[in-house]
């Protein structure tokens, strides 16, 4: 199997699920933390299909990145919460947004096109992440200002919450 991903029950083709999550700077245009998240599925003879979807999360959202199972839940569900283990069911919800697909083949480990691939993948995200914070950006810069040149009084900045935003590529 090219990766072992979670502890979702075994079977062919076996998919499996798994986030990172990206935490850039702010003077590179990073308001906030970023999740990317694979979808890999693979059967017996190597035949692998690879997807991956960025997602910036909404503020409020604690992110468990070695709970996949759960993140999943709270990423796609409609609730948006982890089931009690009584009506949870074996598979995590499904994606409504489609991941873009990066590959779809027999996967060879120290295939370099495959690395180049979803490298290509993530700088794409990377980038869209970028413009979709730099409004958030340019209004902390803009509130930055303002507190520097008021040079008093007791100042509040804050976030809008917003649900998660998907980012295909």
């Amino acid at each position: 199997m090219p990766f072992k991903l979670d502890n979702f029950p075994d079977k062919i083709p076996i998919t499996r699920y798994r986030f990172y999550k990206i935490i850039g700077k702010f003077e590179y245009g990073f308001a906030q933390e970023f999740l990317i998240l694979f979808n890999v599925e693979n059967n017996e003879s190597s035949y692998c299909k690879i997807s991956i979807l960025g997602i910036i999360q909404d503020l409020g959202t604690k992110s468990n990145l070695n709970k996949p199972e759960e993140m999943m839940y709270i990423l796609f569900s409609d609730k948006r919460e982890y089931p009690r283990p009584e009506i949870r069911i074996t598979n995590p919800p499904a994606i409504e947004i489609p991941p873009c697909s990066i590959f779809e083949g027999i996967v060879e480990l120290e295939d370099n096109n495959l690395k180049y691939l979803i490298n290509k993948k993530i700088a794409i995200i990377v980038k869209n992440v970028v413009q979709k914070m730099k409004p958030d950006v340019l209004e902390e810069l803009k509130q930055r200002k303002e507190r520097a040149d008021s040079r008093s009084g007791v100042f509040v900045s804050s976030r809008f919450v917003r649900q998660p935003y998907f980012i295909t590529v």
